[in-house]
């Protein structure tokens, strides 16, 4: 008897450090959205390695769910997004950005394993997912919301070439940082 009810204890408390985890991703992407180093060409945000580290440390299933939790409080109307928040966000280019984010999540949630390949793919392709959501986004919205329609390209050079090689360097700080966490924590 006190086996099982000690399962549950520990079942419960793992439920309950996913939980608080899962608060606190969503508490430190609403900081990274207002954590912004102004540079001359592109500012350096870090709403992006929030939610990879969500997927990282939380997994597949409350990784995802930290940034759903966000994009939720920001659409219901808290002012979590950079330009504040409500309903009519979504008519912002570049809510899809923020939708990409959820993406993010999951993709590096699914992919992080204990192989560095694997640790190294998961951030790439996180990145690269927050891009392929935002770009498309920002480009069918000029071209249905706006009825301004730019090419594919132009999309590309007004959200992914100038950013691309920041995120990507960061990606590589995230990396080492999560790595040395990890050793010291029982993370994945």
């Amino acid at each position: 008897m006190s086996t099982l009810s000690n399962n549950n204890i520990v079942k419960h408390s793992n439920q309950t450090r996913l939980w608080v985890l899962t608060s606190m991703f969503v508490a430190m992407s609403i900081i990274s959205a207002f954590l912004i180093i102004p540079l001359p060409v592109v500012p350096i945000t870090f709403q992006l390695i929030v939610a990879i580290s969500a997927g990282v440390f939380l997994g597949p299933k409350y990784g995802p769910l930290s940034q759903l939790i966000y994009l939720f409080l920001g659409l219901i109307g808290f002012p979590v997004f950079t330009k504040g928040g409500g309903p009519a966000y979504i008519l912002q280019p570049t809510f899809g950005f923020l939708v990409g984010l959820f993406l993010a999540a999951f993709v590096s949630g699914i992919i992080w394993d204990k192989p560095r390949w694997k640790r190294i793919l998961a951030i790439i392709l996180g990145i690269f997912s927050v891009y392929i959501v935002g770009v498309t986004y920002l480009w069918l919205s000029s071209s249905w919301v706006f009825k301004t329609p730019i090419s594919f390209f132009v999309s590309l050079n007004m959200g992914f070439w100038p950013f691309i090689i920041k995120d990507l360097a960061l990606g590589v700080v995230l990396l080492v940082v999560i790595e040395i966490v990890c050793k010291y924590t029982d993370s994945r």
